[in-house]
C-alpha cells in the first residue's frame, strides 16, 4: 500500500499555517457594516444574479491559498512516497557503519563510534515501527565482506538482532575503512534480494575528506565509479555525518632509524616526526622517547615547539645500546605525546635489531712478505684499532683467491684492496651482494687493470663501478694534495669541516683517476690537487632499488702510493665509509600495520608450535597463535608461523614468546602501529563534495548532519520534492490569475 515518510518530520507542525488564509478570509468578512440606501437596491439585484459565481471564485481563491501554504510546508519537510497501490513493494535498508579508527575521536566523554552505534539502534527502532516487512542489512567499512546482518526481514525482533550484532563492536576498529568496497558489497546484497524494488543505503560516518578525496584533492576514483553506478530510481544514498567537527590533532607521524644500521656500543641516531594535522598552530608540548625493553629501557622528554597547520617537525635523538652483545638483539623505541581527542596517533613504536658489529670482508690482493706490507694492514687497524674506543666494526681479512668461495651474505661490506679483476663467478656474486643492499669499497693499486675491471664489473647504471677507471697517473716523488669538493655528501657531511683540512694534508703520489662522463650525473667527492683535478674518490648508490652502495678510492690501501693510509684522516674516513655503505637495516618485517602479517619459519625440532603475542603497554592484550607444518614439500622439520596483526588489539611494542622443547623461552619484538591516514580528521563539506564530484553524482547523495537529525531518519522512497515545487508554482500562478479576475 502507499505510505508517506518525511526526511524532516520535525517541521510538520508548520502545516497549521494552512489555517492562516482561512482566518484572514473570515476576518475580512467581519470588518464590513451593512448599511441600506436607495441606489444600493439596484446593485443588490445585480449581485443576486451573480452571487453563486462570486462565492465559487472566493472559495476557489481560499483553497488555492491554503494549498500554496501546504505545498510550501511539505516541500520543506521533504515527503517520500513508499510502496505501491498493491502493497507489494519493499525496501532493502542497507546500513553501513563506519568503524574505522578515526571514529574513535572523542567529543567530550563519547566518541563518534558510540554516536554511530546509537544512530543505528534508533534507525532499527524506527524501521520496526514504520517499515515491517522491509529488509535490513548491516555492514562495517573495515570488513564489508563480512556483514553483521545480511538481508534480515524487518519485524518486532529486528532491534534485538541489531543490538546483538553490535554487541561485539564496543569500540571502533584500529584499521582503515573502505567506503567504496562497502558500497559495492551493499549493492551485491541488494541484488540478492529480488523481492525488494528499492534500496536505501545509509552510511553513518565521520565524513572525513581522506575517505572521499584522493591525494590530489580530487574525487577518489574507486568511490566515484561506485556512485556513478547507483540507479537513482531504485537506489538512494544517505550519508549521516557524526562526531566532532574539530580537526585539531598533533600526531607522532614516524619513528625511524637515521643511520643504516644499529650497532652495539656506537651512538645510533633516531628521527621522530611530529605532524600537526589541524588547521591552526599547535601549542608547545613535549614527546617522551623510551628506548630499550624491560627494566633496562631509558626514557627522556624532548620539547616540541609550536608547529604550523599542516606542517611537520623532525626531532633527532641519539642512543647507544650496550656493547656486550654476542648476537643480534631486538630493541624497541617508543615516542609518545600527551593524549588529545584522537589518542590513536599520539604514540608510535619502532622495533630494531641491534647488531654486535658491522661485519667487513677485507680481500687482500697483495699480502707482502711482512704483516706491515699487506694491502689491508692499515685498513684493518683503522676499522678495529683494538683500543678502548668501540668502533662497532668486525674486519675479517682473506686473500683474494678466497673471494670465489666466501659466502658474502654473511657480511655487510666487502673491501677489495688492490685485487686483480675478479673472476666472472666472483663478479656475479658481488653484483648480487650489492643488489641485495650490501656495500662495496674498492682500493686500486698496481694489480688493477682498469679495462679488465670495466669489463668484469661493469660501469654506469648496470655495473658496479660508478665511473670507468683510467690509467695510472702521478709520481710518488712529486705528490699532490687531496681536495674535498663535495662537503654536502652524506658520506662526509657529518665531519665535513674537519675532513676538509685533513684531506689537504694528505699527499697523493700515484692513483687511478675515475674518468668523468657527461652522460653520468655523478660528482666526485675528492679530487687530486684542486677543485678541478682528476677524480680520486667517487661514491654512488647501486642495485635496482638503490639499496646497495659502492665507493671507489683511486689509490692503494697501503702507503706505497699515498700518505692516506698512515694519516690521521684514514681511521675516521674508513668509519664513515662503513656507516654509509654497510648493508641497510631491514626491519620491515618487525614494524607492521594493522592489516599486515608477521611471518617466520620455525624449526619443529627446536620450538613448540604455540606462540604467544603480548602487548608491552597492556599485558591484558594477549593472543596465542599456532605454527603449522607446510602442506607441500618434504621439509618435516619446518613450521610456518603467521601472526595477523588484524587479530591483535592495541598499538606499540608486542613480544612474541617462543618456547623451546627444553623449556627455554625466546622473545621476539614487533611494533604494531596505527594507520597514519586515520589521523587526518578534516571533515568533508557539502560545498567541497559538490565542487569535486560531478553533478549527476551529487544529486544522488543526500548528506545530513547527524547532530541535527539524530541520525535515525528511516524514510526511503520516491522523493516528491520536485512534484511539490511544481504544484506550488502552479497554485501561486492560478491564484494570481483568479485574484486578478475577481478584482475586475
Amino acid at each position: 500500500m502507499l505510505a508517506f515518510a518525511f526526511l524532516n518530520p520535525a517541521l510538520l507542525w508548520l502545516l497549521t499555517l494552512v489555517a492562516v488564509p482561512i482566518i484572514i478570509h473570515l476576518l475580512n468578512r467581519r470588518r464590513f457594516q451593512r448599511v441600506k440606501w436607495a441606489a444600493m437596491e439596484f446593485l443588490l439585484a445585480a449581485l443576486k444574479r451573480n452571487r453563486r459565481r462570486l462565492q465559487m471564485q472566493e472559495w476557489l481563491l481560499l483553497l488555492l491559498r491554503a494549498l500554496a501554504v501546504m505545498f510550501l510546508v511539505l516541500l520543506v519537510c521533504r515527503p517520500l512516497l513508499t510502496g505501491n497501490v498493491f502493497g507489494s513493494a519493499r525496501t532493502h535498508h542497507l546500513v553501513c557503519l563506519d568503524d574505522s579508527l578515526s571514529m574513535s575521536q572523542r567529543a567530550g566523554a563519547r566518541d563518534a563510534f558510540a554516536e554511530a552505534r546509537d544512530a543505528v539502534m534508533a534507525l532499527a527502532s524506527t524501521l520496526a515501527d514504520r517499515k515491517p516487512g522491509d529488509v535490513l542489512s548491516l555492514l562495517t567499512t573495515s570488513a564489508p565482506h563480512k556483514p553483521l546482518l545480511a538481508s534480515q526481514r524487518v519485524s518486532a525482533q529486528i532491534q534485538a538482532r541489531v543490538r546483538e550484532a553490535l554487541g561485539a563492536l564496543t569500540q571502533a576498529s584500529d584499521s582503515s575503512g573502505d567506503l567504496a568496497a562497502t558500497l559495492v558489497q551493499a549493492r551485491k546484497l541488494m541484488a540478492d534480494t529480488p523481492d525488494c524494488s528499492r534500496a536505501q543505503i545509509t552510511v553513518f560516518t565521520d565524513l572525513r575528506q581522506v575517505d572521499w578525496l584522493g591525494d590530489d584533492g580530487k574525487a577518489r576514483g574507486d568511490l566515484l565509479a561506485v556512485l556513478r553506478q547507483l540507479d537513482k530510481e531504485k537506489e538512494a544514498l544517505r550519508v549521516v555525518a557524526l562526531g566532532s567537527r574539530d580537526a585539531e590533532n598533533l600526531a607522532v607521524a614516524a619513528v625511524r632509524l637515521k643511520d643504516r644500521v644499529v650497532v652495539a656500543g656506537v651512538p645510533t641516531s633516531l628521527e621522530i616526526d611530529i605532524a600537526n594535522r589541524g588547521l591552526s598552530a599547535s601549542q608547545p608540548s613535549e614527546v617522551t622517547v623510551r628506548v630499550g625493553r624491560g627494566e633496562q629501557a631509558t626514557q627522556r622528554a624532548l620539547p616540541v615547539e609550536p608547529i604550523g597547520p599542516g606542517a611537520m617537525s623532525t626531532l633527532t635523538v641519539q642512543h647507544t645500546f650496550r656493547d656486550d652483545l654476542q648476537d643480534v638483539v631486538e630493541q624497541g623505541v617508543t615516542a609518545t605525546l600527551g593524549r588529545d581527542a584522537f589518542a590513536a596517533d599520539d604514540s608510535r613504536a619502532l622495533a630494531l635489531a641491534v647488531r654486535p658489529a658491522i661485519r667487513c670482508l677485507l680481500v687482500d690482493g697483495d699480502a707482502g712478505h711482512r704483516a706491515e706490507e699487506a694491502e689491508t694492514y692499515f685498513l684493518a687497524i683503522a676499522l678495529d684499532p683494538d683500543l678502548e674506543v668501540v668502533t662497532g666494526v668486525d674486519p675479517i681479512v682473506v686473500p683474494d683467491q678466497a673471494l670465489d668461495t666466501e659466502a658474502l651474505e654473511n657480511y655487510d661490506i666487502v673491501w677489495l684492496c688492490n685485487v686483480a679483476a675478479p673472476a666472472p663467478a666472483a663478479a656475479d656474486k658481488l653484483q648480487r651482494f650489492v643488489a641485495a643492499g650490501g656495500g662495496l669499497v674498492i682500493f686500486t693499486g698496481n694489480q688493477v687493470d682498469p679495462r679488465r675491471y670495466a669489463e668484469v664489473l661493469g660501469t654506469g647504471a648496470d655495473g658496479l663501478l660508478p665511473l670507468a677507471l683510467g690509467d695510472v697517473l702521478g709520481d710518488v716523488q712529486a705528490p699532490r694534495p687531496a681536495f674535498l669538493v663535495e662537503e654536502e655528501h652524506p658520506l662526509v657531511a657529518r665531519e665535513a669541516e674537519g675532513f676538509k683540512g685533513l684531506f689537504a694534508s694528505v699527499l697523493i703520489g700515484r692513483y687511478h683517476p675515475s674518468l668523468e662522463d657527461s652522460g653520468v650525473p655523478l660528482r666526485p667527492l675528492v679530487r687530486v690537487g684542486d677543485a678541478r683535478g682528476p677524480a680520486l674518490i667517487v661514491a654512488r648508490e647501486a642495485g635496482k632499488a638503490g639499496h646497495g652502495r659502492v665507493v671507489v678510492i683511486g689509490t692503494t690501501a697501503d702507503d706505497f702510493w699515498s700518505s692516506l693510509p698512515s694519516s690521521e684522516l684514514f681511521p675516521p674516513l674508513c668509519q664513515e665509509i662503513c656507516a654509509w655503505t654497510a648493508r641497510a637495516q631491514n626491519d620491515v618485517q618487525r614494524n607492521l600495520g594493522t592489516r599486515d602479517t608477521y611471518r617466520s619459519v620455525l624449526d619443529s625440532g627446536t620450538f613448540r608450535p604455540d606462540v604467544t603475542a603480548r602487548c608491552q603497554q597492556d599485558a591484558a592484550e594477549e593472543r596465542t597463535f599456532t605454527a603449522t607444518a607446510p602442506t607441500e614439500g618434504d621439509d618435516k622439520d619446518r613450521l610456518d608461523l603467521a601472526v595477523p596483526m588484524a587479530e591483535l588489539r592495541g598499538f606499540g611494542l608486542f613480544e612474541l614468546a617462543l618456547v623451546r622443547h627444553v623449556g627455554e623461552r625466546e622473545a621476539r619484538l614487533l611494533a604494531r602501529n596505527a594507520p597514519l591516514r586515520e589521523g587526518e580528521l578534516l571533515r568533508l563539506t557539502r560545498s567541497s563534495f559538490q565542487s569535486m564530484y560531478p553533478a549527476e553524482v551529487v544529486e544522488r547523495v543526500v548528506m545530513e548532519d547527524g547532530a541535527a537529525t539524530g541520525g535515525s531518519n528511516a524514510a526511503s522512497g520516491a522523493d516528491l520534492a520536485r512534484t511539490l515545487a511544481i504544484a506550488l508554482l502552479l497554485a501561486l500562478l492560478v491564484e494570481s490569475l483568479l485574484a486578478w479576475r475577481v478584482s475586475r
